[in-house]
C-alpha cells in the first residue's frame, strides 16, 4: 500500500477521533514491518508477536501525543524497540546482538534480478556485519533493509541528521574492511 505522508497524516488524525478503520489502515500497513523488526531484535517468534502486539497498543493509546509532523515508521520502530527492551528487563535478557540479517531474505530486496547477490557473497555480508556493533549493524540494517530516510533515522534514534549521516558513513567504511578482512578469512 505504501502510504504518502499526506495519507500518514489524515489517517492520524483520524485515528486521534477514534476512527477504528483508520487505526486498522495504519496497523496493516506497518504490521508485518514491525513483527519482522522485533522478531530481528528478539530472535523468538512468539516474543516478537508480543512485542510487535505492544507496541501497536502503545502507539494508538498515546496516538493524541503523536506530532503528525513527522512520519509514523520512526515512532512505531522506537516504540517496539522500548517494547522488546522492557520485555528484555522483566526477563533479564540482553538484546541479542546477533545478525540483524538473520531473517532478511533476498525477496525483501527490491533490487533486480541483475544486481542481486550471488549466496557466497550475502554469506560474505553476513559474516561481516556479525563483526560491527550492535549500533554499526543497526543503522545499517535500518538504512538498507528497512529503507529508513536520514530524517526517519534521526527520529528513530533520537539524534541529529549530520550524527545519522557520520554513522553510517562510518559504519559503511567499518562494513567494507570486515568484508575485505572475511574475503581474506580472517576476522573469526
Amino acid at each position: 500500500m505504501n502510504l504518502t505522508r499526506k495519507e500518514e497524516k489524515e489517517l492520524v488524525l483520524r485515528a486521534k477521533q477514534g476512527d477504528s478503520e483508520a487505526m486498522t489502515v495504519i496497523y496493516k500497513e506497518f504490521e508485518q514491518e514491525i513483527l519482522r523488526a522485533a522478531y530481528g531484535v528478539t530472535k523468538n517468534p512468539d516474543d516478537a508477536q508480543d512485542v510487535a502486539a505492544e507496541a501497536f497498543m502503545t502507539f494508538f493509546q498515546t496516538i493524541d501525543r503523536f506530532n503528525t509532523d513527522y512520519p509514523i515508521r520512526p515512532w512505531l520502530h522506537r516504540i517496539m524497540h522500548n517494547q522488546a527492551n522492557s520485555m528484555f528487563r522483566k526477563k533479564n535478557r540482553v538484546i541479542s546482538s546477533g545478525d540483524c540479517f538473520d531473517n532478511y531474505t533476498m525477496e525483501h530486496s527490491s533490487q533486480t534480478d541483475e544486481n542481486l547477490f550471488e549466496e557466497e557473497d550475502v554469506s560474505l555480508l553476513k559474516k561481516a556485519l556479525n563483526l560491527l556493533s550492535i549500533e554499526e549493524k543497526k543503522i545499517l540494517t535500518l538504512f538498507y533493509i528497512e529503507d529508513f530516510s536520514i530524517t526517519d533515522l534521526s527520529v528513530t534514534l533520537n539524534i541529529p541528521e549530520g550524527t545519522v549521516k557520520s554513522r553510517l558513513f562510518n559504519s559503511r567504511k567499518k562494513l567494507a574492511k570486515k568484508v575485505q578482512l572475511c574475503k581474506k578469512g580472517g576476522g573469526f
